[in-house]
């Protein structure tokens, strides 16, 4: 039997005050992002130092690509990429299902600050990433 218990919004940031997870404390990683998530970490952005950091994990394809931008954009400028590179992408790119040709098309357009190299990469390799296969 498993037993799942969902939080409110008010029970996430209570359960978080409760365990002293301060914004001091470390710096955020965030994996999966939702509404509830977003805005639990936006208060605690709020609450006291503004240098902190939200480092983010996601997978190496567009979709992805796309959530680490506008996070980036929207947590500026504590945001930090979580081993997006185009180094790490390389290593792991064997492992992963092939990209479609308009996928290919996007990353070619696609700038990513920190790496400039990357979306130029993963074109021409041609394979997605699922970052829980990733090891560092």
């Amino acid at each position: 039997m498993t037993i799942v218990k969902t939080f409110s919004f008010r029970d996430l940031r209570g359960e978080a005050h409760h365990h002293c997870w301060t914004n001091a404390a470390l710096p955020i990683l965030l994996c999966k992002p939702s509404v509830a998530i977003l805005r639990l970490i936006e208060l605690f952005l709020e609450q006291e130092e503004p240098a902190q950091r939200l480092c983010y994990s996601g997978d190496f394809d567009v979709a992805s690509l796309q959530v680490t931008l506008a996070l980036a954009n929207r947590f500026a400028p504590g945001f930090v990429p979580w081993w997006p590179g185009a180094d790490t992408y390389k290593c792991w790119s064997v492992h992963g299902p092939t990209l479609s040709q308009e996928e290919k098309e996007r990353l070619q357009r696609m700038e990513i600050p920190w790496d400039t190299s990357l979306p130029i990469t993963m074109a021409h390799v041609g394979r997605k990433i699922v970052s829980g296969n990733v090891c560092c």
